[in-house]
């Protein structure tokens, strides 16, 4: 009876975990297939033939050979290997299918591209939420030319990015938030976990349990920088390892732009590119192209109330979020209230004083509600050229938006930016304040020098205006034979 269960190796089974213990991986993969042949049911042939597989970086064998040990997921020796197997398996269809990439970009072999996109869809099977898989089948099926492959790709993309969505929709959080202001959400965290990234920047996990759910952010600190959340990940499976968990990742929103622009231009889907572009607005609350787009697909799809009853919901959810309040500000400026624009962007600025996007945008609400009052002058001017255009109807919101946009200049995001400063030039120019004209003519001549070819184009355009409004011909023939030189 006490014989009945035991039962002697085989010598296939032997010789291969000889070969596999002497490191012979390709000898160790003969032998386990040979012993498999005989006995199907082996399962530490199997993975012994799996990790065999994984050591000599042969993925696709090694995915179809975990599989079958997945068909006993039940059998207590898969469940103590599972995990181990799984991981080492993602990572080399990670690592392989982005160095097969790279080789095509290189040699431009659709060999090496086929390859990055068979790995791609294993590492994607095993782990769908490690979703730089999805990134790097879309970018394989572009380098095809195959549009509709890449936008699949992407939609898998966002989909298993939703905890991550549903949370940052709830809670406020997007990408490059400072992390300062994490912790004013969340409090300490549980954990940190600090690294440093082969770039020199250095790089931190922290830890917490949100509302009972495990939740992981990612932040780095690029030298000379304040802390920035790049990503987040909640409630990851409960089958992931530790290091799986806390595996460093930045949120791409490419995806997004890209979807919102498919499915605007190429499908005339206007209600699905409102869908990606509102995500990539949540995203990066603080990108204005975007936000320009989202009001516009309102507009189109005549739902301008709509647009102001969810951001307003925001504002109401969390009323201390300063994003939410200037992207409710700048929802009014696109539809010209400018009023109720500047209302919002000072609820923003008593948060925080030196909100750098709010200061930008208060000042061109305040010098478009100038332009406006101006306009009217005008108007009354041309309907009788005895009227005395009321000067001091607008003055003082030209100066109001000079002192906003001079804060804005103090920010780091803006200091010494040319679109600010060529604002300011103009406002000086208008109220005729030759000695702050003089000194912003003087940052704008000093940034020359520091732009590349496509800023200065649009530089040279800007002083070529300036410099013609003040009437300055010798400047201005010295521009204008730059720019000139500049876009030959």
């Amino acid at each position: 009876f006490l014989m009945q269960g035991f039962q002697c190796a085989s010598r296939e089974m032997t010789t291969a975990k000889v070969a596999y213990q002497s490191k012979d991986y390709d000898k160790a993969i003969e032998f386990a297939k040979l012993e498999l042949q005989k006995n199907p049911n082996n399962l530490e042939a199997e993975i012994l033939l799996t990790e065999s597989y994984l050591l000599v970086r042969d993925v696709e064998n090694a995915h179809k050979s975990y599989l079958k040990i997945m068909e006993k997921d039940s059998v207590q020796l898969v469940k103590e290997r599972k995990q181990g197997l799984r991981n080492q398996l993602w990572v080399n269809a990670y690592n392989d299918g982005y160095n097969n990439y790279s080789n095509y970009n290189k040699t431009k072999d659709e060999k090496y591209l086929d390859k990055a996109l068979t790995l791609a869809q294993i590492g994607s099977y095993h782990m769908p939420r490690i979703v730089d898989f999805f990134m790097l089948e879309a970018s394989i099926y572009e380098a095809k030319k195959d549009e509709n492959g890449a936008k699949e790709a992407y939609m898998k993309f966002v989909d298993n990015l939703k905890p991550e969505l549903d949370f940052a929709q709830k809670n406020g959080v997007y990408v490059n938030m400072p992390t300062s202001e994490l912790f004013k959400k969340f409090g300490k965290p549980s954990r940190v976990m600090p690294s440093m990234r082969s770039t020199g920047d250095s790089s931190r996990t922290d830890i917490y349990a949100i509302k009972g759910l495990p939740s992981f952010f990612f932040s780095e600190k690029p030298a000379g920088k304040d802390w920035q959340v790049v990503g987040w990940r909640i409630n990851p499976p409960r089958d992931w390892a530790d290091g799986e968990k806390m595996q460093a990742f930045a949120i791409n929103t490419i995806p997004f732009s890209v979807l919102a622009s498919t499915f605007y231009n190429k499908e005339k889907d206007k209600e699905q590119a409102l869908k990606y572009i509102k995500l990539l607005c949540m995203l990066e609350p603080n990108n204005s192209e975007a936000n320009t787009s989202m009001v516009s697909l309102y507009v189109e799809l005549d739902k301008k109330d709509e647009a102001i009853k969810e951001i307003e919901a925001l504002t109401k959810q969390e009323p201390d979020n300063k994003v939410y309040l200037e992207q409710f500000g700048t929802l009014y400026m696109s539809f010209n209230d400018y009023d109720k624009a500047i209302e919002q962007y000072e609820k923003a600025l008593k948060i925080d004083p030196n909100y750098d996007y709010a200061l930008r945008n208060i000042g061109s609400a305040y010098k478009n509600k100038a332009h406006l009052l101006q306009l009217a002058e005008q108007e009354k001017f041309d309907k009788d050229p005895k009227y005395r255009i009321n000067v001091a109807s607008y003055t003082p919101f030209l100066q109001k938006s000079a002192e906003y946009f001079e804060r804005c200049l103090n920010t780091e995001k803006f200091r010494n930016d040319m679109d600010v400063l060529s604002e300011i030039a103009n406002i000086y120019l208008v109220t005729d304040d030759k000695t702050k004209l003089q000194a912003t003519i003087t940052k704008l001549e000093n940034i020359e020098l520091t732009l590349d070819k496509e800023q200065k184009l649009t530089y040279y355009l800007r002083m070529m205006k300036i410099y013609g409004d003040m009437k300055n011909n010798e400047k201005l023939s010295e521009i204008e034979k730059k720019y000139h030189e500049l876009s030959k």
